[in-house]
């Protein structure tokens, strides 16, 4: 079992920070490239990626030996939970991360005749990236708590006349 994180980018020009958001578009890809002359399971825990009960799934990605494999789950009906307590200052100094473990169970070769090798600089390179609903567009939120950057728009006078008074309400009293 090994764990990480995958950093989100942040527009230094900007002081914004999520603490939590509920995708509305989302995909998460998980490409692995394997070197091994043997099958590999995959199972993956990311906890601040849950469900509407703020439950977090196991994936499990099954990889054939010596392959490449992408694989890509849905963001849609689930959370980003970056922070989860209620100290603002805290918040504020809290990194912007996202935690994740893997176990990698390697296929049994008590029993196998076809004379494998395995090499000490066989590698499995395991990349993540997250997107919207295309590689090449945004993730969107469709509900974020945190802070988000003040933004000041100048708008322009507003010209607008009082309605008229209809011709029957003439010389009426009050």
């Amino acid at each position: 079992i090994d764990n990480g994180t995958i950093s989100i980018p942040t527009d230094l020009t900007t002081e914004n920070k999520i603490a939590s958001g509920a995708f509305s578009k989302g995909a998460l890809k998980i490409e692995i490239d394997s070197e091994f002359d043997l099958a590999i399971d995959l199972k993956i825990q990311i906890p601040s990626i849950t469900n509407s009960a703020y439950e977090y799934d196991t994936w499990v990605i099954d990889l054939p030996r010596k392959s490449s494999v992408d694989t890509i789950f849905s963001l849609i009906d689930k959370q980003l939970i970056l922070y989860n307590g209620d100290n603002f200052s805290e918040f504020l100094q809290s990194p912007q991360n996202v935690s994740y473990t893997y176990d990698i169970e390697l296929e049994s070769v008590n029993a196998d005749t076809l004379g494998r090798t395995i090499n000490a600089s066989d590698n499995i390179n395991i990349s993540f990236s997250f997107y919207g609903d295309a590689t090449d567009s945004l993730i969107s939120f469709s509900q974020i708590t945190g802070k988000i950057a003040e933004i000041n728009e100048k708008i322009g006078p507003i010209n607008q006349s009082p309605p008229e008074i209809p011709d029957d309400m003439d010389d009426f009293l009050l």
